[in-house]
Parts: structure tokens; sequence; C-alpha cells
């Protein structure tokens, strides 16, 4: 049996055992067990990737026909690489979309394509949205 041990420290007894139950041949109950015991010498560190998201506004409120202008972060917060990371936006139905830095993905206003995030890497995404003149 192969078992993997997540955030373990160096020294810590890891005991596995196994049971087997049987009947014999006069219908007898019976058991028999054995115990492994090892120690963790050195555990290995992992590479496991992680993001986390915020999303922030440069105002509570907006006037119609005015401009909001917002910020997505996304962070690489684990010790391994995040893969094809794709943020994709959804926008309120009282503003239309006006611009992107980095652009979004061609034929969308709400698909960033990120790509690989190392660890320790932040990538902003600044979007600017309109509101209506008139809302129904």
């Amino acid at each position: 049996m192969t078992v993997l041990v997540l955030n373990i420290t160096n020294g810590t007894v890891i005991n596995n055992t196994a049971n087997a139950t049987y009947n014999n041949e006069t219908s007898a109950f019976l058991s028999a067990h054995d115990t492994e015991s090892t120690t963790v010498l050195n555990p290995p560190v992992l590479n496991l990737s992680n993001i986390s998201v915020t999303k922030t506004g440069n105002s509570s409120s907006v006037a119609p026909g005015s401009q909001l202008k917002y910020t997505i972060t996304v962070n690489s917060t684990g010790n391994g690489t995040a893969y094809n990371v794709t943020v994709n936006d959804t926008y309120s139905a009282i503003v239309i979309f006006d611009s992107a830095q980095p652009s979004p993905l061609a034929g969308t206003n709400n698909t960033f394509i990120l790509g690989n995030l190392t660890p320790g890497t932040s990538i902003a995404i600044n979007i600017t949205v309109k509101r209506f003149s008139v809302c129904a």
C-alpha cells in the first residue's frame, strides 16, 4: 500500500494496522492483524498550487452615464505553479464594457487568459465599464 502523507513533521511516527476477519471450518469468527510503524524522516516538500482572487472598485456608487473602474487581482499563493489560469468576470445588467488591461480573450469582453502563474506571482486586470444613461 502507498500512502501520501501531507503536512507532517520530521520524527512523527505513523502506525498503520491491517485487520482481516474470517470464519473457519467450524464457523468460528476469527481475526488476524498486523501493525507497521514508520518514522517520518525529512518529509518531502510538495508543490501545491493555490490562487486567491480579489475584486475592488473605485466607487461604491456610480451616476448614470459615468464610468466605473475596478481591478481584479489574482495571486498565486501556493508553492506550485497554477496552470492555465482563466478569469471570467460577470458585469451588471446596467453597465456596458468599455475597456480592460490586459485585453480580454478575442470575441469576448469578460474572459481573461492569464496563463501559468508561478508561486508568488500576482496579476491585476483593470476593467472600465460605463453605466447606462437610462435604466429600465
